[in-house]
């Protein structure tokens, strides 16, 4: 008798899953059409383009390139 209602209790249980994912499942193709047509009323917005000069290297900046590939180059010695 416990062994049935441990098996009743499964199979609800998992039953109750099932119908939940199919659920889920449903609602959200529903909403990959639905939402689509309503996205003009709400759209995305537009990511400006921020225009900056370039940067010149500046004299340092050599110096500071030969330090790194030195460093680099003892650590693979």
């Amino acid at each position: 008798m416990l062994m049935i209602q441990g098996l009743l209790i499964l199979t609800a249980g998992m039953g109750l899953v099932i119908v939940f994912l199919v659920t889920m499942i449903l609602v959200m193709n529903a909403s990959a059409v639905i939402i689509p047509r309503f996205n003009h009323l709400l759209p995305d917005p537009v990511a400006k383009k921020v225009n900056r000069p370039p940067v010149a290297a500046s004299a340092g900046s050599a110096d500071v390139a030969v330090a790194i590939a030195a460093v680099v180059a003892r650590q693979r010695a």
